[in-house]
Order: C-alpha cells, then sequence, then structure tokens
C-alpha cells in the first residue's frame, strides 16, 4: 500500500546520483502540446498551444528491512488559453518496514494540487463558461500492517485510509464538494498455486461533504484472485458489493455491483499490456444529490500497450472508455479515448518523442432534452517532447 502513495519516477535503467546509502533519480521532460477543443465544446471550438514542462524527483533509501521513498511531481502549464495555464504539484514519502518473515508495516502521505481539465468531471458540458479549470489540494495519509511471509499460505493486511480534498476556486460548481474520507479496511490472501492468490477485501468508509446532502457511508465486500510478477500474469481482479447508507432526507439506501482489476500481461521482456477496470460512485457527478436510492455510477476501462522494438526505440498505445451513469434528468454519457506515443533514445540520458490522441463523448439522455448534447465534444491533441535524465 505505501507504493501506492509514493510518487518514484526512475526508470528500470535510470541512473541515479549515490547519496550515501541511499539514491536520488532526477528527470525532466519538456512537451509542446497542440489541442483543437480547449474546453470540450460541442461546437465554437478554440483551439490552442501549451508548453508543458514535467520536473521529476525520487529519493529511494533501501536499507535491506527498511525502505524509504520520497518524490516530487511537477506540471507547469503555459499556453494561448487562460484554461491551459495551471500548476500541478505532488509531494509524497513513504516507509515500509520488515519486522521479521511475517510482519511488515508501512506508511506514507502524499500532498498535492492537481486541477481538472476544463470541460470535465465537474466542468464537464459547460467548458464555454469559465475561462480556467477547477484546482484543488488534496492530502492522503496512508498506514497498513501485514502478517504472513512472503510465500506463505495466507497473508493478512489491515490498514487504514484518510483523504481530504478541497476546492479552491469556480465556486459555482464546486460548492459542497469538498470532502474528507476515513476508510479501514482488511485484506485476506490464501495461495491456491505457485504464483496465484485467492484475496477477500473488507472496507468500510466515511465520506463527509461540505455539503450535508452528498455525505454516506459504504460498507464493501470484494473478492477474487491476485497474482504474483513471478509470471507472465501480474496484478489483482476484484468484484464485490457495496452497500451505500445516507441519512440525508429522502435518500434511500442502495447496493452496488462494483469491480477493481489492475492486470499485467508480460509475454516477453520488452512488451507488457495492462488493463485497469473499475466502477464506483461517481463523486464529481451532477446528480450526487438526487433522491432515492438512485446512485451516479463511474465505469471505466482502460488497455495500454508498451513496446520496446529496440534499445532505442518504444511506443505507448492505449484506448479507454468512460460511462457515467447519471441519475435523470441529469443524461448519461460514454467517453472514449484512444492515444500512441513513440520514443527515441538518442542518448542513454537524452529522448525525444511524439504523441497523438482523440478523445469523444456522446450522450445517452433518459428523455427528451434538447440540451443534452451540450455533453458531446470530440478533440484531437498532438504533441512532441524531449526528456533528460541523468
Amino acid at each position: 500500500m505505501v507504493g501506492a502513495g509514493t510518487a518514484v519516477a526512475q526508470e528500470a535503467d535510470q541512473q541515479s546520483i549515490p547519496i550515501g546509502e541511499a539514491d536520488l533519480y532526477p528527470a525532466l521532460r519538456i512537451d509542446y502540446v497542440t489541442n483543437d477543443n480547449i474546453g470540450l465544446r460541442p461546437d465554437d471550438e478554440i483551439d490552442g498551444r501549451a508548453v508543458v514542462i514535467r520536473p521529476e524527483l525520487a529519493f529511494v533509501a533501501d536499507r535491506r528491512l527498511l525502505e524509504i521513498r520520497a518524490g516530487y511531481t511537477g506540471v507547469y502549464s503555459q499556453g494561448d488559453e487562460p484554461s491551459q495555464d495551471w500548476n500541478d504539484h505532488r509531494l509524497s514519502a513513504g516507509l515500509s518496514a520488515e519486522l521479521d518473515s511475517r510482519r511488515r508495516l508501512g506508511a506514507s502521505v502524499v500532498l498535492a494540487r492537481n486541477h481538472d481539465t476544463l470541460g470535465s468531471e465537474l466542468t464537464r458540458g459547460q467548458g464555454d463558461r469559465f475561462e480556467e479549470s477547477a484546482t484543488y489540494n488534496r492530502v492522503i495519509l496512508d498506514g497498513f500492517f501485514s502478517y504472513g511471509a512472503t510465500g506463505a499460505t495466507g497473508r493478512v493486511d489491515v490498514g487504514a485510509r484518510f483523504d481530504t480534498l478541497d476546492y479552491t476556486n469556480l465556486a459555482e460548481v464546486t460548492d459542497g464538494r469538498d470532502r474528507q474520507v476515513v476508510s479501514p479496511y482488511a485484506r485476506f490472501g490464501y495461495r491456491i498455486s505457485g504464483d496465484t492468490r485467492a484475496e477477500l477485501v473488507l472496507r468500510y468508509r466515511a465520506l463527509t461533504f461540505d455539503n450535508d446532502n452528498f455525505d454516506r457511508d459504504e460498507l464493501s465486500a470484494l473478492t477474487g484472485v491476485s497474482f504474483a510478477a513471478t509470471g507472465a500474469l501480474s496484478g489483482t481482479a476484484l468484484i464485490g458489493v457495496q452497500g451505500i447508507s445516507r441519512d440525508a432526507q429522502g435518500r434511500d439506501d442502495s447496493t452496488l455491483l462494483v469491480l477493481e482489476a489492475g492486470l499485467e500481461y508480460r509475454p516477453v521482456d520488452y512488451a507488457s499490456l495492462t488493463l485497469d477496470i473499475d466502477r464506483e460512485v461517481d463523486n464529481n457527478a451532477r446528480s450526487l444529490g438526487a433522491t432515492g436510492d438512485v446512485e451516479s455510477v463511474r465505469n471505466r476501462i482502460r488497455l495500454a500497450w508498451d513496446h520496446d522494438w529496440s534499445s532505442r526505440f518504444s511506443t505507448q498505445a492505449f484506448g479507454g472508455v468512460t460511462i457515467r451513469e447519471e441519475a435523470c434528468p441529469v443524461v448519461d454519457t460514454t467517453t472514449s479515448e484512444v492515444g500512441v506515443e513513440m520514443d527515441i533514445a538518442v542518448r542513454r540520458w537524452l529522448s525525444f518523442g511524439a504523441n497523438a490522441a482523440l478523445a469523444s463523448r456522446v450522450s445517452s439522455d433518459c428523455r427528451d432534452d434538447p440540451d443534452a448534447d451540450e455533453l458531446e465534444f470530440d478533440s484531437t491533441t498532438l504533441g512532441v517532447f524531449v526528456r533528460a535524465t541523468l
């Protein structure tokens, strides 16, 4: 769990700066990007160009039984339109310790300032109303304790996460959406073959919003399998049910089918196929406060293929679909994305590349709504970049 909260940017073959018994991994990437639909509008599209600078710094200290990681990732964008001017920051730190062959514990903290692309999330379908993106601050604290040796038949993980998110602008759409989430969890794993475990996950989450009508409690039970990285297939796939209760007047209790999967298939050392799936309540839904037992749900699936054609040339391709199920009269939407990136290493520490991406969103209304097409858009993004490491 610590790794999920620690930003480590180094590549497998990236050189480091030794600091005693620790290593420092710096990197810098500069992109020049063109976008033919700033704000993701259905019509009256605005195109723009931006320069995006991405510094990365990772610190790793591995002392056999104690591992400490820390990192910083920044994204600085300057473009033709005000909505293209933003700065994202992510600071993270984490440690994990092996108390003995069976017991392991760890903790992590993430401090982040991020933004949502104008025309997406809380501003989707409203890209013509605002000149800036929604920005927010986020703090994530995570801790866990694990019992069970690496090769043991059974293993137990227990832990808790605290997550707080605070919006800093666009009160018209973000008002009441600030939230705090407290989530204790327990995970039980039982080895059923050499690298495969059956998994059972129990999780409780208490979500408190600035707008009390959005408050809810969730109790989830998921089961599935996990695959160790010793074989071609690794990762976890879980399916389960989530009981949702709300105290707000007019809000009924409900049950939701949930999915969580993150799988990687690596048939050879130089190529990998990854699949990510999740289905959950959409905290950025327009109809989050709808009455009754109707939930606003976000379904996401993403497939990516990475291939190293040689020591100097590699490609990455992806495709994904996000389906938002909203409570009527808010319309449902389906967003599709595909993209490809090519990278050429001219030196061990220097590479150049180019990328392209297409995105499209269509709506499916629950009634004859003349404004349903306001959520639809098509966009094309093209870019070139240079990346430098040690």
